[in-house]
């Protein structure tokens, strides 16, 4: 529970900020802070999965399957938005884009990042750093939910936009979820696995703690991997292809990111594509977050 109304709680408070300008001086201190913590976050996200043993020993032998699943997932979130919301105009992405540099500078940042967490996490940091990764985590995610609440609550346009679309923002994670879902159901019927194995990893939509436990609970602890891979994979795929899926498609990055987007790629699409995008990106991991623990249990008897 605690992990579902931080966001919630954070992005308010910086709403609050951002909508009654408060201080100019406070408001640019987070929104400042939210691109320090964005490449805090991504470091830390490669520091631990460099040091992570259960992941380095069955990449290669699981990588391409779990790469499979994720694929398919990530295509079918895509198309099932993008049939529900094809006339969705791309306005103010663009600009954003453009104002943000180019595509390939801030994807190589992002890259830089990840690997240099990951060099520095298997060679340098201390075991007691990686036992606080998690808390430096936290922290990171309180800074971006504050500087989102902030960009947003200080743009009235925004903030009519976002009413204008009303209930139908809840369709976005729900589309995002039946298109993994149907994602894994062809991955499984194409390439003849266990379908309960690639119907709940693609179901995971990036919720890999959760999807881990209950596949190793459930089919044993090759399906846990699986499911932590594909999930891990498609956090990244999220984290790396965001200023390209987003000039293909505004809303192609959060169904893509699915739960992450409460998260690890908040702070990404928010960067790319702005305060509007990631609001909704925000609510929609929520939804996702909510979701997906009821769903997956029933998935994996398939």
């Amino acid at each position: 529970m605690f992990y579902i109304a931080l966001p919630l709680v954070l992005f308010s408070l910086g709403f609050v900020l951002g909508y009654f300008k408060w201080s100019y001086f406070l408001n640019r201190i987070f929104i400042k802070m939210f691109s320090l913590s964005l490449f805090v976050l991504l470091f830390v996200i490669g520091a631990k999965l460099a040091t992570n043993q259960e992941v380095l020993k069955n990449i290669m032998v699981l990588g391409l399957k779990s790469f499979g699943i994720m694929l398919f997932a990530a295509l079918g979130s895509m198309l099932f938005i993008y049939l529900f919301e094809r006339k969705a105009q791309v306005e103010g992405v663009e600009e954003n884009l453009s104002e943000n540099h180019d595509d390939l500078k801030f994807v190589g940042f992002l890259v830089l990042t990840v690997v240099l967490g990951g060099v520095v996490g298997a060679y340098l940091l201390p075991e007691k750093f990686l036992n606080l990764s998690d808390s430096i985590i936290t922290f990171a995610l309180a800074f971006l939910y504050l500087g989102t609440g902030v960009s947003f609550g200080g743009d009235r346009e925004l903030i009519k936009r976002v009413r204008e679309k009303g209930v139908k923002i809840i369709s976005f994670p729900l589309l995002a979820l039946l298109g993994s879902i149907a994602g894994g159901v062809a991955f499984a019927l194409i390439f003849k696995i266990n379908p309960g194995i690639a119907v709940s990893s693609a179901a995971g939509m990036g919720f890999y703690s959760v999807t881990t436990a209950l596949l190793a609970k459930n089919l044993g602890i090759e399906a846990g991997t699986i499911g932590f891979l594909a999930n891990v994979l498609r956090e990244l795929f999220t984290i790396l292809l965001t200023p390209f899926l987003a000039r293909l498609f505004p809303y192609f990055p959060l169904s893509v990111a699915g739960a992450t987007s409460m998260d690890t790629t908040l702070g990404v699409i928010t960067r790319v594509q702005g305060p509007y995008y990631g609001a909704i990106a925000l609510l929609s991991g929520t939804v996702l977050t909510i979701i997906v623990p009821i769903i997956l249990p029933f998935l994996t008897l398939l």
